[in-house]
């Protein structure tokens, strides 16, 4: 026989109500999961800001300062390296690869928003 809800005590109604949150929360985490749409979800931040006419100058204006923070990254990378004996390359390395992911990633949410754009014009 199952009790009714208000003769289980305060502890118990808790407890069922986060067992019941819980279930629903790893059912979409499954869904999701199977589905794929975690892995076409992933790293696709796009922040949306209202049309303007300088749209197309702004972001000239992010791809020549992401090739400037680029350049300056890689230059920081080898002078420290150089500066410290020139030891071992694996960190200057680990750095630079680190520093083209970033450019890379920056460069596509670049190219989503010039997307956007010129979808909305």
């Amino acid at each position: 026989m199952i009790p009714h809800l208000e003769d289980l005590s305060i502890g118990h109604r808790i407890a069922i109500t986060l067992c019941l949150v819980l279930a629903i929360l790893f059912s979409l985490a499954l869904f999701g999961y199977l589905t794929g749409a975690w892995d076409q979800a992933e790293g696709q931040i796009t922040l949306v800001l209202p049309p303007s006419k300088w749209d197309d100058k702004l972001i000239e204006l992010d791809k020549q300062a992401l090739e400037l923070a680029y350049v300056e990254k890689i230059k920081s990378l080898f002078i420290v390296w150089v500066s410290s004996g020139l030891e071992s390359p694996e960190r200057p390395m680990k750095g630079a690869a680190q520093a083209r992911r970033g450019y890379i990633e920056v460069m596509q949410a670049l190219e989503r928003r010039k997307e956007l754009q010129h979808e909305r014009k």
